[in-house]
C-alpha cells in the first residue's frame, strides 16, 4: 500500500509518503509558486528532506536544536520504522521553523 499525506498552508505543502511493501518513506516540501505547485523536477522550489536539513541545520544555533529534542522526548518509538518517522518529525520542524524563502 502506499500512503501520501500532504499538509498545507498559504506558502508550501509538506508531503509525507510510505509505501510500506518497499519500506519507502519521503517527506518533501514543495514552495508554492503563486498558490501552485512546483513541478517535481524545480530543485529551488522542490525541497526533500535531507536536501532542507543541508540547507538550513548547518545555521541553526545547538540550544534551539536542543528546544526541539525536548520537544519530543514524550514521543517513543517502537521499531525502526517508527524511529525513522521521529527523526523526519524533528528535523522537518527544525527545518519549518527556520525556512526563509
Amino acid at each position: 500500500m502506499f500512503y501520501d499525506i500532504q499538509y498545507r498552508d498559504d506558502t508550501r505543502i509538506v508531503s509525507i509518503s510510505y509505501e510500506n511493501i518497499e519500506g519507502y518513506f519521503q517527506v518533501i516540501v514543495f514552495v508554492l509558486k503563486n498558490g501552485e505547485l512546483p513541478e517535481y523536477d524545480d530543485k529551488v522550489n522542490t525541497l526533500h528532506l535531507d536536501k532542507l536539513n543541508a540547507k538550513i541545520l548547518s545555521n541553526i544555533d545547538k540550544s534551539e536544536i536542543v528546544l526541539n529534542g525536548r520537544y519530543f522526548e514524550d514521543f517513543q518509538w517502537h521499531d525502526e520504522f517508527e524511529k525513522k518517522m521521529l527523526k523526519c518529525a524533528k528535523e522537518l520542524r527544525l527545518c519549518l521553523k527556520n525556512f526563509k524563502n
